[in-house]
């Protein structure tokens, strides 16, 4: 008996038809659901971390992106607000902190907690400093101390501590790790005579009664000319370079004293130009120091 099922057949194959179609547009509707629902969570997540990462490393100007839904607006806003919190209070502690140390030459790090820290820090040391010297029994104990902090804090090996009686003018060594490099006692140095502090590491050679062999000085006229000629015949003979050329130049420098030509600032500034441009009017590639005689003619004096 011969049976023809090809009917049958047909049939199941409509109906394993219709039965993926149906389950593909299950899946596709859970997916578009799953996706509206749980992305904006999954993108706040990710906000988030972005967020935390650069409040890890100091930055705390990032803020979270909360997305359309009501829940995950409601949780970037509380957060936002935190974060701006903490940036406010922050920054303003780190700037009401460092008022206490003021290190110019101390480096900055771009979070302010750690700024804020080492700040704390270098109080604390300061203070405990402070307490200590408060029970010495007497100066040298404390020169002692002030010495350990230059050495073993600072790593400054040669210095020298100075008393200075500012009633009857009075100056002594009192500490000295290589002897004293300046003239002190025999007259007035730069820091007493200006009443600041004086960094050397601004401009070499600050301090002029500083003594040392081998080194120049601008002390007076004769070395300011040595060094500045010194300066003039290095420089013509670098050789610069443009493309397949090469070629040197001189240069003309004028220079003036202060307070030896003048005790104004700015007309000392205005007798080095003049000698600048005496120099380039006299052939030019040579050194010119300010001298009385440039004056004449001139209504300088008159401007200053």
């Amino acid at each position: 008996m011969i049976i023809d099922v090809s009917d049958v057949r047909g049939s199941s194959m409509t109906t394993m038809a219709y039965t993926a179609s149906f389950a593909i547009v299950i899946i596709l509707i859970v997916l578009i659901v799953v996706n509206r629902f749980l992305k904006p969570y999954v993108n706040i997540f990710y906000s988030i971390k972005d967020v935390m990462m650069s409040a890890y490393t100091g930055d705390y100007s990032k803020r979270v992106h909360g997305g359309a839904l009501s829940d995950s607006k409601e949780v970037a806003d509380m957060l936002n607000s935190l974060l701006e919190k903490l940036q406010n209070i922050f920054d303003e502690i780190d700037k009401k902190v460092c008022v206490f140390i003021q290190n110019k030459n101390q480096v900055q790090n771009s979070d302010p907690l750690i700024n804020i820290n080492n700040t704390i820090d270098q109080l604390s040391e300061i203070y405990k400093f402070k307490q200590t010297i408060e029970h010495d029994e007497n100066f040298e104990d404390i020169y002692e101390r002030l010495a350990y902090v230059f050495i073993n804090k600072f790593s400054i090996r040669d210095f020298s501590f100075i008393e200075a009686d500012i009633l009857s003018g009075v100056k002594k060594v009192v500490y000295s790790t290589n002897s004293c490099h300046c003239s002190v006692e025999e007259g007035s140095y730069r820091a007493d005579r200006i009443n600041m502090n004086v960094d050397s590491t601004n401009f070499d050679l600050t301090c002029k009664a500083y003594n040392e062999p081998d080194l120049e000085y601008l002390c007076d006229k004769e070395s300011l000319k040595s060094i500045a000629e010194k300066i003039r015949v290095t420089f013509s003979k670098q050789i610069i370079s443009a493309g397949a050329e090469s070629f040197s130049k001189t240069l003309s420098v004028g220079a003036a004293m202060f307070p030896e030509d003048s005790d104004s600032i700015w007309k000392c500034i205005k007798f080095a130009d003049m000698s600048l441009y005496h120099a380039k009017e006299n052939g030019r590639n040579q050194v010119v120091i300010f001298d009385p005689s440039l004056l004449i003619n001139s209504s300088v004096s008159d401007q200053f």
